[in-house]
């Protein structure tokens, strides 16, 4: 009997951790060199309403959670991240989803990533191409959003980042080490990280919810009994 209830304790325990971490999304793509030794920063809005991108490979199938990216914001300012469709490896314009940032706050030092929540996450197979593009409001000369860029060189094979302003014709955007010259300061991504559920993940997650009060009712339950019958036990043993 006393095996029996410490099987079905480590069935439900066992469960009840699976459940939980099906939640958990985890890192999918990045380019995580934040690139201090340029000092500069590239801005975001501002007088030009300059928008820059970043476009992603996903590297497995799973829906898309998070992004983790080296910003900062004026008082009052909000980010806007649009997750885009690609097309010739560029943005092509098509949103497939619109996120806005308040109080994303200062750089700190050293900078960090600072994680931001996709209130409607979107799915992607491996092998899909989706562009992080980013903006600000309002539009301000003097206060703005921006990012770090990221180091010399092309640390990430996936996409490439690009920027795009008023200036520009409608939808054309620009590497951003286009104009840098033979010694650029930084390179042709931006710091990012994407954070990714897995299918099987998501799908648990679904169904968490109900699952997982349920797992935990019944390792509650199961502790109650065990406890219960060692008391009975020693009763017994008293007798």
């Amino acid at each position: 009997m006393n095996c029996k209830l410490m099987l079905a304790l480590s069935v439900a325990v066992l469960c009840f951790a699976r459940l939980s971490a099906a939640q958990t999304a985890t890192i999918d793509q990045q380019q995580a060199v934040i690139n201090t030794q340029a000092q500069v920063v590239l801005a975001i809005g501002a007088q030009g309403q300059q928008r820059l991108a970043q476009v992603v490979t996903a590297g497995r199938t799973g829906t898309l959670k998070e992004v983790a990216l080296a910003i900062a914001c004026a008082p009052q300012h909000q980010l806007i991240l649009e997750i885009q469709a690609v097309a010739a490896g560029k943005p092509n314009g098509t949103i497939l989803g619109y996120y806005a940032f308040g109080n994303v706050g200062p750089y700190v030092n050293p900078p960090v990533f600072k994680t931001l929540v996709l209130q409607n996450p979107l799915h992607f197979s491996a092998g899909d191409q989706f562009a992080i593009v980013l903006s600000s409001t309002p539009v301000d000369p003097n206060s703005f959003c921006s990012t770090y860029p990221g180091p010399v060189g092309n640390p990430y094979a996936g996409g490439n980042a690009f920027v795009n302003s008023i200036t520009d014709p409608p939808g054309q955007w620009t590497a951003i080490t286009e104009g840098l010259g033979t010694n650029p300061v930084y390179g042709a991504d931006l710091p990012f990280q994407t954070f990714v559920a897995s299918d099987a993940a998501s799908l648990s997650a679904e169904v968490i919810p109900t699952l997982q009060p349920l797992a935990l009712a019944f390792l509650v339950l199961l502790l109650v009994v065990a406890a219960s019958y060692s008391m009975r036990r020693k009763v017994d043993r008293l007798r």
